[in-house]
Order: C-alpha cells, then sequence, then structure tokens
C-alpha cells in the first residue's frame, strides 16, 4: 500500500513538472518573439504617450510583461503539444534509468526544441535564414528553459523509487 501510494505521488510531481515547464517554456518564446518582432519598442512608445496620467503609465508600463504572461499560455500549449511525445519518451527514459544530471535534461530538452523548430520550418511563409535562425534559437532555448524547470521540479529525483531496499 504504500508503494502505491509513492508511486501515485510521483506521477503527480512528474506531472506538475512537465507542466510548469512547458509554461516556462511558454512564458520564455513569448518573451524571446515579443522582442525580435518589435513589440517592446511599441510599448515603450505607448508608456511614453500614456505618461500624462498615472493610471495611464502604469497600464503602459505593465501591459507589455501582461502581454508576454498571457500569451506564454497560449505558446505553452503548442509547445506541450509538440514536446508531448518526446518529453514523454524522455520522462521515462530518465524515471526507469535513474538519470538525474541537468546536463541530460538541458541537452534533451534543446534537442526536443530543435526538432520542434525543424519541424514547422516547412510551414514558415517566405522566411530569410536569418529569420529561420533565430526560430529555431527561440525554440531551442525554450526547450533548455523548459527542460532545466522540470528537472528543477521532478528530474532531480528520477529513479528515486527504483533505488529502494526492498523487504
Amino acid at each position: 500500500m504504500n508503494d502505491t501510494f509513492d508511486y501515485i505521488m510521483r506521477f503527480v510531481v512528474v506531472v506538475f513538472g512537465y507542466c510548469c515547464a512547458v509554461l516556462a517554456a511558454g512564458w520564455f518564446l513569448a518573451a524571446i518573439l515579443f522582442r525580435t518582432l518589435g513589440i517592446d519598442s511599441f510599448m515603450n512608445d505607448f508608456v511614453m504617450m500614456a505618461s500624462d496620467t498615472d493610471a495611464g503609465s502604469f497600464f503602459a508600463a505593465t501591459s507589455f510583461w501582461s502581454a508576454v504572461f498571457v500569451s506564454g499560455f497560449a505558446l505553452a500549449v503548442l509547445a506541450g503539444g509538440f514536446s508531448f511525445l518526446p518529453a514523454l519518451i524522455l520522462i521515462i527514459l530518465a524515471e526507469a534509468r535513474g538519470y538525474k544530471s541537468s546536463l541530460f535534461y538541458c541537452v534533451a530538452g534543446a534537442l526536443i526544441g530543435l526538432a520542434a523548430a525543424s519541424a514547422s520550418l516547412p510551414f514558415s511563409d517566405n522566411r530569410s535564414v536569418q529569420e529561420s535562425s533565430l526560430w529555431i534559437a527561440a525554440i531551442a532555448g525554450a526547450g533548455v528553459v523548459g527542460s532545466f524547470v522540470y528537472w528543477l521540479l521532478a528530474g532531480r529525483n528520477a529513479g528515486r523509487l527504483l533505488s529502494r531496499p526492498t523487504n
């Protein structure tokens, strides 16, 4: 009975870690894409125009990060959809073999990000090489961020249930 509870709790920790990792990757991707698309300069211009009133200044100052926060959820859904199967394989492998290294998770996250970025490139419309390489780097970076968050929450204890002594 005690082992069953431990396995259920480990499953809950893994699912919670994956959800937080996907959210972190989505927020990272939103912040990077907003910076590269120039939306932050639009927000700075908006801050200058709205600085006449205190309420307008507060709204303008927080609107960029609010937009990143809200759009991060949408990008997290996309990141979770593209990375679910490779991440599931990675999580099962890490739990079965007891891999606890942050380097393992970060490299695997970068590879999953590269695979997701390369899968999305054929659907792009007339992108230049520079834009394509920025897109690939942003998604690979999001994979590293997400995998590091997963390692912080769940990966450090991977395989913990396998090395327990039996009665």
